[in-house]
């Protein structure tokens, strides 16, 4: 690799915010989930939902990515950040899966999948970048 960062420090390097300011050194607790179960949602009745207040409260500073449980879905989950035009990942039909995400600080999203409605789909937000993982 010719990453200088890699090449000084040995680790691999994606583009991503290390959440620094809160590190235990800091004051901090470390990197932080937040966790959602997304309920009766479908393609005729998306689930708008927002983290702006868990955000403002700082139980997390921001979104870096998303652990999606669609395993009891027989349907791919969209799930969209509506401050962000065009920022979306989606879940697989009935898969798991830890998708980049930049939910930044804004905390708008939608929740979206085809056809039958699909109850208590988990979500979990994660505050560290993540690479792309679905099994």
């Amino acid at each position: 690799m010719t990453n200088p960062l890699y090449m000084a420090t040995g680790f691999a390097h994606f583009h991503g915010l290390a959440p620094d300011d809160d590190l235990p050194i800091d004051g901090g607790v470390g990197p932080r989930a937040l966790s959602f179960t997304i309920t009766g949602v479908s393609n005729t009745t998306p689930q708008t939902f927002d983290i702006v207040r868990e955000l403002a409260e700082q139980q997390i500073r921001n979104v870096q990515a998303v652990f999606i449980d669609n395993s009891a879905n027989a349907n791919d989950l969209v799930l969209s950040n509506l401050e962000i035009p065009g920022m979306s990942v989606i879940a697989r039909a009935n898969k798991q899966a830890i998708l980049p995400f930049y939910g930044t600080t804004f905390g708008n999203l939608k929740a979206t999948t085809s056809n039958a409605s699909v109850q208590n789909i988990n979500v979990l937000f994660l505050n560290t970048p993540q690479p792309y993982a679905q099994w």
